[in-house]
């Protein structure tokens, strides 16, 4: 009976000790720390029946299970803390902690206090930001640290908990991410922490309008903006060291702003705006013809020269356009003007109208070369022999080569090209017949003395003033023949006769006493109100019978009108005060010249333009001058 109670004792001893013999054991673990995805091997005891790994709070994954070993993955959601083992019977726990790297799940600044949600964000050297994530801490290591580092430069940890960092910025952080890192690894945070950008340095440092502008310096990730002074341009290309961005349209010198948002930057040197010439009109003209240059930071235009000639007036419209009258002396070539800033030149030359000066041969027959001599050939488009268009070529900006075209007849040579033409002595085609090619002077009463130019003069033996002979004849030598104006003379072409054949001038002697000028002044629009501006047209009309030689006009404004720019259809023009001085040159009978002038209206009431014109020649009616 008692050995009953014994045997029943001794077979539930023989079945607990298998099952106790099944718990899981953990002596040891490799690698010690490790990020997620890192594979760690476990080795112990009864480790076959493991269904689950923990590692902290979050999970590992099984790759490999034998009753001595397990291979796990590092999970996501992996905490710094022990390595627990579970099996259906019981389970284990490391003595150490497993040492996970950091998770970063966000971050703001706590130092000083934020007061607009962006500033949350975005800080200085100095300030405190907090990070959150994980696995900031382990207490079980003395030799446990944890860092946090912007743009590579270390921050000072103020504290540190299992979840959360308190560091201050430090100096020489830049914008971008923070990163964490810890005897196990790093983490970077998804988004930016930005500093205020700063600029080092920009090149070029000295630009036109529409240049690429590369800015330097640290934290410039983000920018969006670059406000030249007040005009905002957008870039194009953005790095944490680097904004590209095109020159937008300003007006002058300026100092740029730097946006991002991290803050505001200014510049502290100016950039340099440098001039520009985009275009002129017109592209060619003759000396006192006012050009118009269009481009940008024009402004405070310090000269303008025309082909190296420096011109001696010009204003400025504008920052965007100034004008300039050609100079006298004037050559084909490039427009170059300068400011305070710098200069520029455009590639294109401005046309200046041409110079004749003389051809050789003076005759010859169809086919011939003549060379043509002067200057402001460059460009020459045409020369015609007596309005008969020729072969050309330019061979310098003072030579062309012209071929005597089939059907020329004797008469004056032209050359034009855009800016305009000129007109040399008669080129005789042919034989030895007089060619009269000019006169003067260009009219005269009778008895006035006349030089009559041309070729073919030796053994002329009759001169001619609209059909009436004159009594007077020298021969000066074979180009040049002096007479007078016979009693009876009417207008007309004047004509010389020799043995060889008869001459007949291209145009008419006018015979009379005087010049008769007169004066017109016109607006277009209405009248100006204070600080506005008008158009006043002065006409000079010459009614004849003379050509009106050494014209000019005086233009006076009342005080109270500013003069702001003038311009004249011949000839030169200078403002001194409140005059206009036109000189217009020679005026032909029946033509009219023309000066335009621009008034600005400072002053109330009734002001008043002013006109007078003279000239050399007599005029028996000057109330209307």
């Amino acid at each position: 009976m008692l050995k009953r109670p014994a045997l029943f004792l001794l077979f539930l001893l023989a079945i607990a000790l298998p099952a106790a013999a099944q718990f899981p054991r953990i002596n040891s673990f490799s690698p010690r720390r490790g990020g997620p995805g890192t594979v760690v091997v476990i080795l112990g005891s009864n480790l076959g029946g493991v269904t689950d790994v923990r590692i902290g709070l979050g999970s590992a994954t099984l790759l490999e299970r034998t009753t001595t070993g397990l291979a796990v993955i590092v999970g996501p959601d992996a905490t710094i803390g022990p390595i627990s083992v579970f099996s259906a019977v019981g389970q284990d726990v490391t003595f150490d902690n497993f040492q996970v790297a950091p998770r970063v799940s966000g971050f703001e600044r706590v130092l000083p206090v934020p007061q607009t949600p962006d500033d949350r964000f975005r800080g200085v050297p100095g300030n405190q930001v907090a990070i959150y994530g994980a696995n900031f801490s382990d207490s079980s290591d003395p030799n446990f640290r944890v860092g946090a580092l912007f743009a590579g430069v270390p921050a000072v940890v103020d504290v540190a908990a299992s979840t959360n960092l308190i560091v201050t910025i430090p100096f020489g952080a830049a914008s971008g991410p923070i990163t964490v890192t810890n005897n196990a690894g790093s983490a970077v945070s998804l988004g930016d922490f930005y500093l205020q950008p700063v600029v080092t340095r920009f090149a070029p440092a000295a630009v036109q309008v529409g240049d690429v502008l590369t800015l330097t310096g640290v934290s410039l990730k983000g920018v969006s903006s670059v406000l030249f002074g007040t005009v905002p341009a957008v870039p194009s290309v953005v790095t944490p060291t680097n904004v590209v961005v095109t020159v937008p349209a300003i007006t002058n010198s300026v100092r740029l702003a730097v946006t991002s948002p991290g803050g505001t930057y200014l510049t502290l040197s100016n950039l340099v705006l440098l001039p520009r010439i985009d275009g002129f009109t017109p592209v060619g003209g003759a000396p006192g013809t006012l050009v118009t240059l269009s481009g940008s930071g024009l402004a405070g235009a310090l000269g303008v020269e025309i082909g190296g000639v420096r011109a001696g007036q010009f204003t400025n419209v504008g920052p965007s356009s100034v004008n300039v009258v050609v100079p006298a002396a004037a050559n084909t070539g490039p427009i170059r003007l300068w400011t305070g800033s710098g200069t520029n030149t455009t590639v294109a030359a401005f046309l200046v109208a041409p110079t004749l000066s003389s051809y050789t041969p003076v005759r010859g027959l169809p086919g011939s070369t003549v060379t043509l001599n002067g200057r402001n050939f460059t460009g020459a488009t045409k020369v015609t022999f007596n309005g008969v268009a020729a072969t050309l070529t330019v061979v310098d900006n003072t030579r062309v080569q012209a071929v005597v075209p089939a059907g020329a007849t004797t008469g004056p040579i032209r050359i034009t090209h855009p800016g305009g033409s000129a007109a040399g002595p008669f080129f005789q085609v042919g034989g030895s017949e007089p060619v009269v090619s000019g006169f003067t002077p260009a009219g005269g009463p009778a008895g006035t003395q006349v030089q009559v130019s041309g070729i073919n003069f030796t053994g002329a033996t009759l001169v001619r003033f609209g059909g009436v002979a004159a009594n007077e004849l020298i021969v000066v030598d074979d180009t040049s023949i002096l007479t007078r104006v016979p009693a009876g003379a009417a207008t007309g072409p004047l004509t010389v006769v020799s043995p060889d054949g008869t001459g007949v001038s291209g145009a008419s002697f006018v015979v009379g006493s005087e010049a008769d000028l007169r004066v017109t002044i016109s607006t277009a629009g209405p009248d100006p109100g204070l600080g506005q501006a008008a158009v006043v047209e002065v006409s000079v009309e010459n009614r004849g019978p003379l050509p009106a030689a050494g014209l000019r006009a005086t233009i006076n404004a009342d005080i109270g009108l500013t003069l702001v720019s003038a311009s004249v259809t011949q000839g030169t023009w200078e403002v001194i005060g409140q005059t206009v001085t036109a000189q217009f040159g020679t005026l032909a009978p029946g033509a009219t010249a023309r000066a335009t002038v621009t008034v600005q209206a400072d002053a109330w009431g009734s002001l008043a333009l002013s006109a007078l014109a003279v000239s050399d020649a007599p005029d028996g009616t000057p109330a209307d001058n």
